[in-house]
């Protein structure tokens, strides 16, 4: 009896570590699913974990309206106080066409957020929705009245208002994602015209021959005559004496 319960022991021993070790390759297959999509993301969201409701909302407003891919921390399974936090929003935020900054109160108070609104504004990237408060002028009204020196995180959206940045309304987030629709469609022409200009060849410039040298120019000593060195003015007689001289001189 002993021997046989020893045995189911280890046999539920053996069970369980092999669960364990079921678990640990899904959430490494999970892990690398998730590293597999960066840089496949068209729109990198940028909010505080207490916003991730109405975040999440937006990302699947952004979806159905416009089938536009989204990257969000929560949906993304990480949270700012991950050690993957950087790892994974810092590459899709570089290779992004928008990063939309969902700023309330507590996004301004938090590190995390600073830092995510900086990389956005540097990579010319940046698109800020008011989303508490959620109008305009109200948000405009707050950020201006932000003590920096008491909130140094603050900063960055600070400056942006004050320096008359772009702002969009949140509260309605349907209205928001049809926003970002429009950013992102002016985005693609100005890529794809960028491209077009890159591919073009060069335009002569009018009344130049690419290739050609024009006379007198700068570059173009070759077909300027030797310098000619006048003598002093004479009188007739003197002009008669300078000739004589010149025809010894020749002769």
């Amino acid at each position: 009896e002993e021997g046989a319960a020893e045995a189911t022991a280890e046999a539920a021993a053996e069970a369980e570590q092999s669960e364990m070790v079921r678990a640990i390759q899904r959430e490494i297959v999970q892990m690398a699913s998730s590293y597999s999509k960066v840089g496949t993301y068209q729109v990198v969201l940028s909010n505080h974990t207490c916003d991730d409701e109405r975040a999440i909302e937006l990302q699947k407003l952004i979806l159905d309206r416009h089938g536009t891919s989204v990257f969000q921390q929560q949906t993304d399974q990480f949270a700012k106080d991950s050690s993957d936090w950087q790892r994974e929003w810092v590459p899709n935020a570089q290779a992004t066409t928008l990063i939309v900054c969902l700023v309330s109160r507590q996004y301004l108070e938090s590190e995390a957020c600073a830092t995510e609104f900086r990389v956005a504004w540097n990579l010319g990237k940046l698109m800020v929705v008011c989303l508490d408060p959620p109008d305009i002028g109200s948000f405009k009204r707050a950020m201006l009245a932000t003590d920096t020196k008491a909130t140094p995180t603050a900063s960055g959206p600070f400056m942006y208002v004050a320096g008359g940045g772009q702002l969009t309304a949140g509260d309605q987030l349907a209205m928001v994602a049809d926003e970002i629709d429009k950013v992102l469609v002016s985005r693609r022409a100005q890529a794809a015209a960028t491209e077009d200009e890159r591919g073009a060849p060069p335009t002569p410039s009018l009344g130049k021959t690419v290739g050609a040298t024009r006379p007198n120019e700068d570059d173009s000593d070759i077909h300027k005559p030797d310098k000619i060195t006048r003598r002093p003015s004479r009188s007739s007689g003197g002009r008669l004496a300078a000739v004589a001289e010149e025809k010894e001189e020749a002769e």
